[in-house]
């Protein structure tokens, strides 16, 4: 069976539509800009956040009438758990429940299956 030039020319035409579509939808992610490393320091390590110099993750500043003051001076109001979460938003202070702790209790064994 033979195809005429005239039932091949909406084939054509879908098809070139489709390619000119696709090259429009491709085209603005290869023109795109990519992101950019950062240029700061890694402040996060496995034993929690570290006060660095130019750190990716910097702790807040207590600031008060537009005057940079010590972090107690912000916390005020706070105790316990809230005042160590506080000062340690600004860096004055470990984590809450980060301080020295003991030593980790010994495991017991597994249960014994029953018969």
């Amino acid at each position: 069976m033979e195809h005429s030039a005239a039932s091949r020319r909406p084939s054509l035409l879908a098809l070139l539509a489709g390619a000119l579509l696709a090259a429009l939808l491709a085209a603005p992610s290869g023109c795109a800009e990519e992101g950019e490393t950062p240029k700061c320091v890694q402040d996060i390590e496995k034993n929690g956040h570290q006060d660095v110099e130019n750190g990716c993750n910097p702790f807040g500043l207590c600031v008060i009438n537009d005057q940079v003051r010590p972090a107690e001076e912000c916390c005020k109001g706070f105790s316990g758990f809230e005042l160590q979460a506080c000062l340690y938003g600004y860096g004055a202070a470990p984590a809450p429940g980060a301080g020295a702790g003991g030593g980790g209790g010994q495991g017991g064994g597994g249960g014994q299956g029953g018969n």
